[in-house]
């Protein structure tokens, strides 16, 4: 279904959505679906609320970081390495000479002293 428009409470047209969710409403989306031939409203809600644990959003920074793409240099010379890779979902780059993949798969790949 593709979003046709989303508002905020308090916009018009959410009152009656306000009134009953009160503070839990984020946000009325109006979806259109095709298949049907029906415009759907739907509603987001908060539906719980928790106080913020700093060393979980601290590990999750970490493990984003292992998300990040970096640039790995690999020799000519080095097909099987190179397929590897490439198997791995690692992309060439030419302009850098280089092959770029997930920090992560670098570790798995044992390929650290490669990093540019």
């Amino acid at each position: 279904m593709d979003i046709i428009k989303t508002m905020k409470p308090g916009s018009p047209g959410t009152k009656r959505y306000a009134s009953k969710w009160n503070d839990k409403l984020v946000a009325i989306r109006y979806r259109k679906d095709p298949k049907n031939k029906r415009i759907v409203t739907t509603a987001e809600l908060i539906v719980d609320e928790r106080p913020l644990n700093y060393s979980a959003l601290f590990d999750k920074v970490l493990t984003n970081h292992d998300a990040q793409i970096v640039y790995v240099r690999v020799e000519y010379r080095e097909k099987h390495l190179q397929n590897i890779i490439r198997r791995e979902g690692g992309q060439w780059v030419p302009r850098l000479g280089a092959w770029a993949l997930p920090y992560r798969d670098v570790k798995l790949l044992e390929l650290t002293d490669r990093i540019l």
